[in-house]
């Protein structure tokens, strides 16, 4: 099966320029496009440039907002409150971080509420970006305006949504960042593996009538390879669901995303949130943010760098088990991909590809590529989509949970204690 390979930075300049033609603020088109290449460039695909014809088509029916800025509704000591009112998220919540982690950096701790942003993209970014202004980070997320997605442990049917959790930790040289979906699988991944004709591993998904299934199609009911899909969650009859991860675990945290982003005041999943009712959404895509921002000099913790560099230190140094790979710190598989995608530029599936080339009516010149094939290194010119063909099975990965909870409930801990002061 052959991949369109693009180099990083025609890829983002093309991006920009589908954004333009949609009539997006120059600044945001830039942000959002490079959050999305970035996200392609650490192996993310799921919430890379696959997005931006869900993007183009939400910028389209007017929920999403092309410029501007999210808005102070409250700031009261260690407690920031913002609306992003629909603005791109990948703007909203960057604005949101720096300007709570000023409120950190002069109470010790920061809570901080974003509400109504478009899709934020990859919420490891504002970890990272978090830990870069030397602070450690919790982010909870919610998904507002479209159907649930995910069902809870024993349930055969969405109830929450994909729901992501990050958190980051700086450290000299390459900061500590954990950033996952509470599902199985993100709906992104689930979206890849669709356009590339692949089946699901067993335990991602369930189908419209509660069976476990391995067809990402069940998750796009009639939806077009490559394109826009949040239209097609209309007929909640015909649409499965993915599993949350870590079976009663994941499916907790899961809970608990959709609880803490209500406390950004944009309601949760529920059918009868007061906030976001079934009967009101519009099949856009929406994110609800909670996180805490805490200045680790702030907490007088003896040490505290040198015992983040040595438990660093230590947990990499585990032998590898039989047939397994070197332990890697939260963080280290994306600078992995990163060096390779930097250099060799960026796959894409034929699908996905092709819907990249069909944005702006066509208008905008494609940005070069080549064609490489799976299992092959040789390349040739590409003017268009390859055909796509049938793939194996995929693998998925489980996050650690028990390290999400742990971290979440001592942030949240550290973050009461000093409100209350």
């Amino acid at each position: 099966m052959e991949r369109a390979v693009v180099n990083s930075k025609d890829l983002e300049a093309y991006c920009v320029a589908v954004l333009r033609h949609e009539g997006v603020e120059a600044s945001v088109a830039a942000e959002v496009a490079h959050h999305l290449v970035e996200a392609n460039i650490l192996g993310h695909d799921s919430h890379g440039v696959g997005m931006l014809p869900q993007y183009c088509t939400n910028v389209a029916r007017g929920m999403c907002r092309k410029e501007g800025s999210a808005a102070v509704v409250q700031q009261k000591g260690a407690v920031l409150v913002m609306d992003a009112g629909r603005l791109f998220g990948q703007v909203a919540l960057r604005q949101a971080v720096e300007r709570a982690a000023a409120v950190a950096k002069t109470h010790g701790v920061c809570s901080l509420t974003l509400r109504k942003a478009h899709h934020v993209g990859r919420v490891g970014a504002y970890a990272e970006l978090a830990a870069s202004l030397g602070l450690v980070s919790i982010f909870f997320a919610n998904i507002n305006d479209h159907a649930p997605l995910v069902a809870p442990f024993g349930g055969s049917d969405a109830r929450g949504s994909t729901n992501p959790i990050a958190m980051g930790v700086p450290r000299s040289g390459s900061n500590v960042v954990l950033d996952f979906a509470t599902s199985v699988w993100p709906l992104g991944k689930a979206r890849v593996a669709f356009n590339r004709f692949e089946s699901l591993p067993a335990g991602v998904a369930i189908d419209a009538q509660g069976k476990p299934s391995t067809d990402p199609e069940v998750l796009f009911p009639g939806v077009s390879r490559g394109g826009a899909y949040t239209l097609g969650m209309k007929d909640k009859s015909k649409m499965g669901c993915l599993a949350a991860f870590g079976r009663h675990k994941g499916a907790g945290l899961n809970l608990f995303c959709e609880i803490f982003g209500a406390l950004a005041g944009g309601g949760t999943s529920a059918a009868d949130s007061p906030s976001n009712p079934a009967d009101a959404r519009d099949n856009g895509t929406i994110n609800n943010v909670f996180c805490v921002l805490i200045d680790p000099s702030a907490l007088s913790a003896e040490n505290w760098n040198a015992e983040v560099e040595t438990m660093c230190n230590w947990w990499v140094g585990s032998p590898p088990a039989p047939n397994a790979s070197p332990v890697l710190l939260p963080g280290d598989a994306e600078r992995r991909s990163a060096a390779v995608r930097l250099n060799e530029g960026i796959p894409l599936e034929a699908s996905t590809w092709e819907a990249l080339l069909k944005l702006a009516g066509g208008a905008i010149p494609p940005p070069p590529c080549s064609m490489k094939p799976a299992a092959q290194s040789a390349k040739r010119t590409c003017d268009g989509p390859p055909e796509e063909k049938k793939a194996p099975v995929s693998s998925a990965s489980f996050p650690f949970a028990l390290v999400a909870s742990a971290v979440a409930i001592f942030a949240a801990g550290v973050a009461i204690g000093r409100r209350t002061r």
